[in-house]
Formats: C-alpha cells, sequence, structure tokens
C-alpha cells in the first residue's frame, strides 16, 4: 500500500508512513479490553498526561480523552488551523513545538499543551 506513495517527496512520504503507522497501532487497540487499551495510550502518550488540562488529575476525564485521540503529524512550518476557522478539533501537542500566532500575540507552545477548539 505504501508503494503507492513513492513519487512523493520525500518529507511528505515521511508523514505518510507516520500515519500510516500510528492507524495501525490505533486500529489494533480495538482488540484489547479497555483496561488494557488505556494503559496502552499512556504509554503512547505520555507528554499528553502532562498538560495542564489534565492537571487536576480526573482519571476519568484522562481516560475518556486517551480512549478518542488520533494522531496527525505535521511538519515544520505547516499550518494547523487559521484564525477564524472551524473551531472542530482540538490539538495535544506531544513531540515538537507549536508557534500560536495572531496579530496581537506570539506564544510558543510544546508538549502537553494544547490548543484550537475554541481553547
Amino acid at each position: 500500500m505504501l508503494k503507492n506513495f513513492e513519487h512523493l517527496p520525500k518529507a511528505l512520504r515521511q508523514r505518510v508512513i507516520a500515519g500510516y503507522k500510528w492507524h495501525q497501532k490505533k486500529n489494533s487497540l480495538g482488540l484489547l479490553q479497555d483496561s488494557l487499551k488505556k494503559d496502552v495510550m499512556e504509554v503512547m502518550c505520555p507528554n499528553v498526561m502532562k498538560g495542564r488540562m489534565f492537571a487536576s488529575g480526573d482519571v476519568k476525564l484522562i481516560e475518556a480523552v486517551l480512549m478518542k485521540l488520533d494522531c496527525e503529524i505535521f511538519q515544520a512550518g505547516d499550518i494547523i488551523i487559521r484564525l477564524k476557522g472551524p473551531a472542530d478539533r482540538m490539538y495535544f501537542i506531544e513531540v515538537g513545538r507549536v508557534l500560536q500566532e495572531t496579530e496581537f500575540i506570539q506564544k510558543e507552545l510544546s508538549y502537553g499543551d494544547c490548543f484550537g477548539g475554541g481553547v
């Protein structure tokens, strides 16, 4: 299946492969019982759990969010969301940095931070 993407530029091909690998892992989680699935997600997404949103330590909230996560991979320079765009997603940074920029502020976010979805 990935052979179809050989003609793509290397950076884009790497994004496709990383996304494909994540979806393979995510699909295999469907075979596990919920308690085991939660433990696997904690290991796969440890930095998400360190974020301010989860500082309260509400275990039920953390578990509910972990079970719904999908992975998207972005490269340096990618625009992830635009001002006044649809607020239909929330992003949790697992690895890397994101520059949040408006005409009034510039703020760098890193692992454990979240943005989007009206945040």
